[in-house]
Parts: structure tokens; sequence; C-alpha cells
């Protein structure tokens, strides 16, 4: 009985060791998996490190297509929405305003200056440059850009200070607004540079929610184009958006950029931002301003080389630039091929007139690609800083009684809570569509994975079998045995009775 005992024993552990290698397997795979996603969801540097253990270089030129060409209008409306229901929250904290004859007729004016704390509007959308910093950018009173639109009334409002102004239609070509400027008002006010929104009659009588989102609707947020071209220009001290702007608006611009990133960086939804956040220490304002400095001068510090300020060739890189705004493909390995070469040719310049090693080339051009990686969420974060949308903060706030001061920082701690809504969601959204790359990448990885490891687990089932086949063998041939000696005693048992009989008779 011990023996047969044993022999079950052994069964049943080989059949719990089969199980045990399968739920191994499995963990592994689940485990690859949790880790991306539990990394994904800290900050972009996690990623880009996740990120260079499955690809290279082409991959990471190929992901930033792929979030661009394929992520960038549900970003764009997401961010849409997003804005919609803060701005709600804002006028949830008074009584939200029902659009009367007043903001019809008389409408509701505000400071271009603070409608525009990144200088954008210093570039002619004609101009070289402004056909990267805008698109439509031809086409004036009628460009689907609406800062296009806004700067060609500011135009005509500084040549016919009688200009009434220019109406905003949405796509079907309904008016949603009247937008005029003039340089200089005259009365009691004694203003320059006043922009005047009139909203059209169709909204009268309906809350001023309605009427912000269907402007809303009717705009568009950024280009693939724009979004590369102000990361650029960051990155490399190229003078694309920053062309005419003085050091001080290149600073102020900074410190807007500064206070966006301790968001995306350091802080969570439930997080709440005191005072402290908007103060900045001596050696962090002398970085703001050497940067701004560095940047009015177009140079920009070789990552491989803090002694080294690189000065990039500025029509190289527009024209490769141009070439994406201009392409008429909408394959993704075109609009890769565009960007891979912007980076080699300005890689290549840099190389022939720096002493930087030939060896170094690619460590460049790979340091250029991470760096566009890291500046994506806050570089479309920037972008809700256009005019096209921060007066909406602002006419917002002054119809609910709130003076704007025109200083961004303060306008920022006021509005903190909403900005921090905003800018939460756009990391999210971001790390969630590089999330979706790294997945794409690792799913070959786990197959490949799952081979390996159902050849091993076949193998080895295949010993833990044979051993268990051998131990059905061994236990069959115990009781096989038992049963011949069970069958030898009967037989003798048997014969002892014939001899029995015998006897008796």
């Amino acid at each position: 009985m011990s023996t047969v005992s044993k022999q079950k024993q052994d069964i049943f552990g080989g059949i719990a060791a089969l199980k045990a290698l399968t739920d191994q397997s499995l963990n592994k795979v689940n485990g690859i998996t949790s880790f991306i996603l539990g990394e994904a969801n800290n900050i972009m540097s996690s990623l880009l490190e996740i990120f260079n253990q499955l690809g290279g270089y082409n991959e990471l030129i190929q992901m930033i297509e792929n979030v661009l060409n394929k992520g960038l209008d549900d970003i764009e409306t997401t961010i849409k929405g997003t804005i919609k229901t803060a701005i709600k929250q804002i006028i949830s904290c008074g009584v939200e305003p029902t659009i009367d004859s007043s903001m019809i007729l008389t409408g509701v004016t505000f400071s271009l200056k603070n409608i525009d704390p990144l200088s954008l509007l210093t570039i002619q959308p004609e101009s070289e440059n402004g056909q990267l910093v805008y698109f439509d950018n031809e086409n004036g009173f009628t460009s689907k850009d609406f800062n296009v639109f806004l700067y060609s009334v500011i135009s005509e409002g500084i040549s016919n200070p009688s200009s009434i102004g220019h109406t905003w239609y949405n796509e079907d070509s309904e008016p949603i607004l009247n937008l005029s400027y003039q340089e200089y008002t005259t009365g009691s006010t004694n203003n320059s540079n006043v922009i005047t929104i009139k909203i059209n009659s169709f909204y009268e009588g309906k809350k001023l929610s309605s009427f912000i989102s269907d402007y809303l609707d009717s705009v568009k947020l950024f280009n693939n184009t724009q979004l590369l071209s102000s990361i650029f220009d960051d990155i490399m001290g190229s003078k694309i958006f920053s062309l005419n702007k003085t050091v001080d608006q290149l600073a102020g611009e900074k410190i807007i950029q500064k206070l966006c990133a301790d968001i995306l960086n350091n802080v969570n939804e439930s997080d709440v931002i005191d005072d402290s956040f908007y103060i900045f220490s001596n050696d962090t304002y002398n970085s703001i301003l050497e940067e701004a400095n560095n940047k009015k001068k177009g140079i920009f510090t070789y990552a491989g080389d803090t002694d080294l300020d690189v000065v990039i060739n500025q029509t190289s890189l527009m024209n490769s630039l141009l070439d994406l705004k201009n392409t008429d493909s909408t394959k993704i390995s075109d609009q890769t091929n565009i960007i891979k070469t912007a980076i080699d040719n300005i890689t290549n310049d840099i190389i022939s007139k720096t002493n930087i090693p030939e060896k170094d080339k690619f460590a460049l051009k790979l340091d250029f690609i991470q760096k566009i990686i890291s500046e994506l969420m806050s570089t479309i974060t920037m972008f809700i800083f256009s005019p096209k949308i921060i007066y909406l903060f602002i006419m917002t706030s002054k119809l609910l009684g709130i003076e704007d001061t025109g200083d961004i920082v303060q306008f920022i701690k006021n509005n903190i809570n909403i900005f921090k809504i905003i800018i939460i969601k756009i990391r999210d959204l971001i790390v969630a569509e590089i999330t979706k790359e790294i997945k794409n990448m690792l799913l070959p990885l786990i197959s490949q994975t799952l081979v390996v490891l159902t050849k091993e687990k076949l193998s080895i089932y295949k010993k833990q079998i044979d051993g268990i086949l051998s131990l059905i063998e061994t236990a069959t041939t115990i009781v096989g045995t038992a049963m011949e000696f069970v069958d030898s005693g009967l037989n003798e048992v048997q014969q002892s009775k014939v001899q029995i009989d015998q006897i008796k008779k």
C-alpha cells in the first residue's frame, strides 16, 4: 500500500508542476504588460527609457509621426472638450451669463496684449516664418486659422481706424462672432490696442457656454507642421516662432513654459497648488534669462558638451519643415522621411562647423529625436495660450466681473485649477498615444517570448508526461505483480482443496 500511495503522490506532484509552469508563463507576460502600463503613467522620461529598450532611431521617428498623424485629431477633440468643461467650471463659480443685446451690439472688449502672452501676432502670416507659425496663412479674413483671421482684422484696424471688423463663420458658413480692432480708442477710455468681440445675434437669450462650445467646434487648434516647428524652435534655438520677439518677451514665454512643465511633471489632478508654486529662485530666474538670451541669439547648447554653443542652419531647417507643410502625400512613410531629412541636415551642418567628432553624429541625431518626443506634451500645452483660446478665458472672466491685469503669471494663478485640468488631460493623452506605440512594439516581443516559453513548456511537459506515464506503468506493474501473486495464491488454495477432497475420499 505504501508503494502505491507514493506513486499517487508523485503523479499529483507532476500535475501540479505542469500547472505551476503554465501560471508562471502567464505571469511573466502579464508582468511585462503591467510594467509598461504602470511606468507609462509616470513622466515622459520613463516612456523614453522603455522605448529605447524596445526600439531604435527609426522607431522613435516613426512614433513621432504616428502620434502627429494618427493621434492629433483625437488629441485636439479631447482638448476642446476639456476646455469647454474647464470654462464651464469658471462659469459655475458664479451665475452663467445669458447672452443679451449688449454682448451683440456693444460686445466685449479687452487689451490685445492680454490675449497674446506668447507674442505670436508679431509674426506676419504671409512671411516665410508665418507659413510655419500659422496654417492656411494666405487667406486672411477667410482663413481657417482663427489667428490668421485675427491678424488680418488687426492689420485692417491699423490701416483703417473706422473699420467695423469682420465675421468669423463655422464650417457651415454660419456666423459665430464679429471681431474688430482699434489701435487707439476715443472718448473717456483712451485705451490702445483694443479687441472687441460681438457675439452673433443668433445666440441672444442663450447661455454663454452655448456660444463657447460652438466657437471651439469652429476652430482648429494646431496641425503637425506647427507643432514640429514650435518644438524645433524651442530645442534648437531656431527663430521660427521667436522671430521679432524681445528678450523680455522670450523670458515671459519661458516662465509660462516653466509653470506648465511643473504641472506636467509634478502635479496630479487631486493636488492643491499653493503660492509657493509661482515663486522662482534666483538661480531659476537666471537660467530663464540665459535661455531667453540664447534663444534671441538663435543658439543652443549641445547635450554632449555644455560648453559648446551651436547655431543651426535656419534655412535648411525651414526648408525641411516647409516640405512637410507642402507635401500632398498622406503616407506616414513620406512624412517620416521628411522629418528624418530635417534631422540629418541639421546634424550634418552642426558636425561640419564644430569640433564634434563624426562618431558622435548618431548620438546627436538620437538626442534630437528624444527631445522632440519629450517636448510633445509641453508644446501642445503651450498652444492653449494661443490668442484663439486664451481670449475665451479672458472674455468669460470679464463677463463675470473679473478684470484681467495683463500679468500672465497672475492670470495663470487666478485660473490654475482650470489650467491644471487641461494640462493634465494633455499629459494623459500624449502618454496614452505613446503607450499605445510601446504596446504595439511589445506585441511581437511577447509573441516571441510565448513561442520560447511554449517550446520550453512542451519540453518540460513531455518530460513530466513521460515521468507520469512511467509512474503509471510502474504502478501498473506493481498491481500486475500483486494480481499474479493473488492468482498464484488462489491456484495454490485450489490445489490444496483438491488434495483435501481426495484425502476425504
